[in-house]
């Protein structure tokens, strides 16, 4: 505990100010209680922004309006992405961290995160994400399966070892954290631009996140998952719900390889998609069999619909802009204007 307090210090004598982030969509109840578990923080951040992605009423900007120092912003384009990317426009903190408005964070999440950049080659920084509970088999399934948000309990670096080792089989860049526990140095945005529109919940579904560290990683900078930075993350409490979750999960996570694949020509992308990923669920259907698709092995179907469904997004709305900014591509707009409701972590 006294190592770990020695590395707050030295961490907040560096100055670097945070800004953090809240993306949210018609979750009023969800954001007031992450916006209070904010307030909570040990050391105050430099500012927190919420950024309304096209909700259907005004009950955000009211819970917004509530609570003291948030700034609020509306986002009209749907899709988290282009909230985000609003997010880092307004933002003014030397580091920009964002959470999810169904988390809570740790009262010492902003220290830990400032002392995952000690070393000015990280670009990016990841935590790690305890479940707030586990009061349905739904969330149970969702911790224990693939996708539950174990990353473990030691720092790891991701650097170019890392990432050559990798390329070939296609980067495990997902193994480096998840969306609601993340934070960026504010250049690195103008090194490798900002989040890609077609990736995220409302447009592909997921792996906006992943495919960024994607960007970091290919540009030789490193990004570092430090476990004391530490959020608290309510899961989805029905199997309905956690259903549409892993389908938009894989949804994404095919988009962005097909993306990724498409910006930087590594072949890796394309072996994970054609071979390794119909190899994974292969054995999942066989073990899902039998075991009567209990357990981790429910959602089995809904994540192969899912694959497919990445396929044909990326057919029908990523090869369009794939050679030009996706924000201003016919494709884009129409999408962002017809696109539904979608499920985030």
């Amino acid at each position: 505990l006294k190592q770990w307090q020695q590395h707050w210090e030295q961490a907040a004598d560096r100055n670097e100010t945070v800004s953090v982030i809240v993306c949210t969509r018609d979750r009023p109840e969800q954001l007031a209680r992450c916006l209070q578990s904010l307030l909570l923080l040990a050391t105050p951040p430099h500012e927190i922004l919420v950024i309304d992605n096209a909700s259907s009423s005004d009950a955000t900007q009211k819970v917004v309006a509530q609570i003291p120092n948030v700034r609020y912003f509306s986002e009209p384009k749907t899709g988290l992405s282009f909230a985000r990317n609003t997010g880092i426009l307004h933002a003014t903190g030397a580091l920009i961290a964002f959470t999810d408005d169904d988390v809570e964070v740790h009262p010492h999440w902003i220290e830990q995160l400032r002392w995952a950049f000690r070393d000015p080659q990280v670009m990016a920084a990841t935590g790690l994400i305890i479940p707030a509970r586990l009061g349905t088999e739904a969330e149970t399934v969702f911790q224990r399966g693939s996708t539950g948000f174990g990353w473990g309990y030691h720092p790891l670096t991701f650097d170019q070892l890392f990432f050559q080792a990798m390329k070939s089989l296609g980067v495990p860049v997902w193994r480096i954290g998840a969306g609601a526990n993340m934070a960026f140095r504010r250049q690195i945005f103008d090194l490798v631009g900002k989040f890609d529109p077609r990736l995220g919940a409302g447009a592909s579904g997921c792996s906006e996140d992943s495919e960024f560290w994607y960007r970091i990683l290919a540009a030789n900078w490193k990004c570092r998952y430090e476990p004391t930075a530490v959020v608290y993350h309510y899961h989805r409490s029905t199997f309905d719900s956690l259903h549409r979750q892993m389908h938009q999960y894989m949804r994404g996570h095919v988009t962005a390889l097909l993306i990724q694949f498409a910006r930087h020509h590594h072949w890796g992308n394309l072996r994970r998609l054609f071979w390794a990923l119909p190899r994974h669920y292969l054995g999942y259907l066989g073990m899902g069999l039998l075991t009567g698709f209990r357990g981790k092995y429910r959602t089995t179907f809904s994540e192969i619909f899912g694959y497919f469904a990445g396929i044909w997004f990326y057919l029908r709305y990523c090869t369009v802009a794939s050679n030009s900014p996706y924000e201003k591509s016919e494709v884009a707009r129409t999408f962002a204007e017809t696109s539904c409701p979608s499920q985030r972590t």
